[in-house]
């Protein structure tokens, strides 16, 4: 028998979620999907070969209990000889359980605390699996064609969202992490709550105006700063900001105008700019408390703090 860990905890979602959950969950720690066997709730997956390691075989078992589901992950040394995995089993179990929880913190399912670990080898869980999940038998156990996933139940409608969140950036700066955020944004709070692309401003209507309506009806103006937010010029070699008709300065002068919620939210290590860096009417920007997101792992955490802290 090759060498195999195993490590298990409960969440609060129901088993069908937390099997979608398992399932995005191993595709994020790069494990290449097998079989998923939605009716007994068992996803299995292998790793990739590595300088010290032939792979491993992964197996996720997800239980129904009294308050959700108790989630089982196994992991074993694709090698049937092998002896040592050199860690590889710790390493895919803490890899599963730190991405369950990345993902689950979406769906609200885990406190923000340290993230899931899984027991030191004198931890032993409690119980085993009452099987085992590489057998040949149980391998041909899962249907080989599979019947369709029941439907789960819809769940309750969201509470209306109090906020409205204007979100403020520069494309050739953040394009990419501004989509990751909206799309998140959008989720959290719906689309008619979250207003992202000057590219849907009317032809032939006055920009300002229409900013300045789309951020008077706005709770909170995100002003996205990247490494080059402040460096960014024209043709003629003229910082953007400097330029009275930049839509970044437009946007973040009007919000500081009105008194709305100004959050600048640094991304890919940008750091805050100095008062020296901005023109006179948005200075007041670097008296703001911000919040930095970070890269995955951390970037949905990050997310989550800031939809947490606008109230």
């Amino acid at each position: 028998m090759s060498v195999r860990r195993e490590t298990s905890f409960h969440v609060s979602s129901p088993p069908m979620q937390a099997l979608e959950i398992s399932h995005a969950a191993l595709v994020m720690m790069g494990a290449l999907i097998q079989q998923v066997d939605p009716y007994n709730g068992i996803i299995q997956a292998v790793m990739g070969v590595s300088l010290v390691s032939y792979g491993e075989m992964l197996m996720v078992s997800i239980r129904p209990a009294a308050t959700g589901a108790d989630v089982w992950i196994v992991s074993q040394s694709a090698q049937p000889t092998a002896i040592f995995d050199w860690g590889k089993n710790d390493q895919n179990l803490l890899a599963f359980s730190n991405a369950f929880r990345q993902i689950g913190l979406q769906y609200m399912l885990f406190p923000e605390t340290a993230p899931v670990t899984p027991p030191a080898e004198s931890e032993a869980p409690a119980q085993k699996l009452d099987y085992d999940p590489f057998s040949t038998d149980e391998f041909h156990k899962l249907p080989q064609e599979m019947p369709p996933a029941p439907v789960p139940e819809k769940p309750p409608a969201q509470a209306k969202s109090k906020h409205r969140v204007f979100i403020s950036y520069r494309r050739s700066d953040s394009n990419d992490v501004c989509g990751r955020l909206y799309d998140r944004l959008e989720r959290e709070l719906k689309a008619e709550n979250v207003f992202k692309d000057v590219d849907n401003i009317p032809y032939g209507v006055d920009f300002v105006e229409y900013l300045d309506q789309q951020v008077k009806q706005c709770t909170c103006l995100l002003a996205v700063i990247g490494p080059t937010w402040v460096s960014a010029a024209d043709d003629s070699g003229n910082r953007r900001l400097h330029d009275p008709n930049d839509f970044v300065r437009i946007e973040i002068e009007l919000a500081l105008k009105r008194n709305i919620v100004v959050v600048p939210v640094l991304v890919k290590g940008a750091v805050m700019p100095s008062t020296s860096d901005l023109p006179e009417s948005l200075q007041p920007l670097v008296r703001r408390n911000g919040i930095s997101l970070r890269n995955d792992p951390d970037f949905h955490g990050d997310i989550t703090r800031l939809i947490s802290r606008l109230g």
